[in-house]
């Protein structure tokens, strides 16, 4: 099963009354289920999601990412997802027959 994960703020830095920076850090459940970076790219992101596919042969997830960066990332990594995708129900199908 795929859920949508949400992130949010790790750490708050701060200024205390002598200029010297604190920083604080949040400790968040939800956090601990976010499998990307901060700083990931949608293409990043995306990406993520096929290397899972090809790694547990689920092309659910594949769905999931297109569905959601379809209209934000470059229509050159939907058609390749595609691929991948078709290749990954061809070894299934290969799979089955033997």
């Amino acid at each position: 099963m795929i859920t949508d994960n949400l992130c949010e703020l790790v750490y708050s830095k701060n200024m205390d009354d002598n200029s010297n920076m604190i920083i604080e850090d949040y400790h968040d459940e939800e956090l601990l289920d976010c499998d990307f970076s901060l700083n990931d790219t949608p293409q990043d992101q995306f990406m993520h999601l096929i290397n899972l596919a090809i790694e547990y042969g689920n092309i659910d997830y594949i769905k999931q990412g297109i569905n959601e960066y379809k209209n934000i990332i470059d229509h050159s990594y939907i058609e390749n997802a595609n691929n991948i995708m078709m290749q990954i129900l061809e070894e299934q199908i290969e799979e089955m027959t033997f």
